[in-house]
């Protein structure tokens, strides 16, 4: 148990009050329910859970990664705080321009979910089968745009890496004709 959690059982045990621990200890009242709680560890972390595996949460993160990249493809927000934890500065970032949220991209993909590239169904609550790409990549010039988002199984994300999709069909092809398959357009 860390010092804070007995800290607190110490405090509650002398007759202080939610609002003296607070005062005392310098914590939130939700930190100090945490320790006092019957099973709070184990609720808390239950419904931790329960919002972490909903496809809203999952999505809402991976929409404000798909945000906030620069066009070298790179998380701009974590640039600036591991910069600010280097030097100790306190800089401020412009965050970008919100033009789409998660309802509009839901909208976008529809009640049958599909990975823009190969059409394959998704399954919104297998969070590590799929990501939100930018279709024409960052370092590209594509921009953080709801019609420059597109939804793709995380294999083929890795394939297409900063590359268009012209590219990656074209690579595809070379390897289908390289290994002794005819390739025909359509």
């Amino acid at each position: 148990m860390t010092e804070l959690a007995n800290k607190i059982i110490e405090l509650k045990k002398e007759g202080y009050s939610y609002n003296k621990i607070m005062k005392e200890l310098d914590c939130s009242k939700s930190t100090i329910s945490y320790y006092l709680g019957d099973n709070q560890k184990e609720k808390t972390k239950k419904r931790n859970n329960k919002t972490k595996s909903k496809p809203e949460f999952v999505l809402q993160k991976k929409l404000y990664a798909f945000r906030y990249r620069d066009n070298l493809g790179k998380r701009v927000l974590s640039k600036v705080r591991d910069f600010q934890r280097r030097e100790g500065s306190k800089i401020s970032i412009t965050k970008p321009e919100l033009t789409f949220n998660i309802e509009d991209f839901l909208l976008k993909i529809g009640d049958e979910p599909k990975c823009y590239l190969s059409g394959e169904l998704i399954n919104l609550y297998e969070t590590k089968t799929y990501c939100i790409d930018h279709i024409i990549p960052s370092t590209k010039g594509g921009e953080n745009t709801l019609e420059n988002a597109g939804l793709i199984s995380s294999t083929l994300n890795k394939m297409k890496s900063d590359i268009s999709v012209d590219e990656l069909l074209e690579k595809c092809i070379q390897v289908l004709e390289y290994n002794g398959y005819n390739v025909s357009n359509k």
